[in-house]
């Protein structure tokens, strides 16, 4: 049997090599969790997170929207998770997921995070994992709003069949 030695700055590898963790190139862990959610060429996230325990889903994004040319009066898809593994899953007629969301459709200039003029908006998740404002009977969207979208969801549910 060999014993290895390194120092606390290195990494054991599988072939029993050591490496200085300076040296790996790795992204961070706070990357992994936004490689499960695409947005549009509209929207970016201003802050927030999705992440998983216990077979949920939690979501607490800001996501911002700006196109000159916005018309939509029924549903607005503002994200979706691609990560198959936490989409919404059925065990009979797959159904939508209500979620909480905020519309805000002001910005407040010199502060790229503050928006007023809160509107609740009627959001749901459906099962292709598409996180949808539905603005039917609501409001015609602005050209720059943003919403918060606050909740989260079982990843596996049951429906009547």
């Amino acid at each position: 049997m060999r014993l290895l030695s390194g120092t606390s700055n290195q990494i054991l590898l599988a072939n029993g090599d050591t490496i200085d963790k300076d040296k790996l190139d790795y992204e961070p862990i706070e990357n992994a969790r936004y490689s499960s959610i695409a947005y549009g060429m509209y929207e970016s996230r201003a802050w927030g997170t999705l992440t998983t325990q216990n077979s949920r889903v939690y979501i607490s994004l800001q996501i911002t929207h700006s196109d000159p040319n916005t018309s939509c009066q029924s549903g607005y898809t503002l994200f979706s998770i691609v990560d198959n593994a936490i989409k919404p899953k059925f065990s009979g007629t797959p159904t939508n997921i209500p979620l909480n969301a905020v519309l805000f459709a002001q910005k407040v200039y010199g502060y790229p995070i503050d928006w007023t003029g809160a509107i609740a908006m009627d959001c749901f998740i459906n099962p292709n994992g598409n996180v949808i404002i539905n603005t039917l009977c609501q409001i015609n969207l602005p050209d720059d709003f943003c919403v918060q979208v606050c909740d989260s969801y079982a990843i596996h549910n049951q429906s009547a069949n």
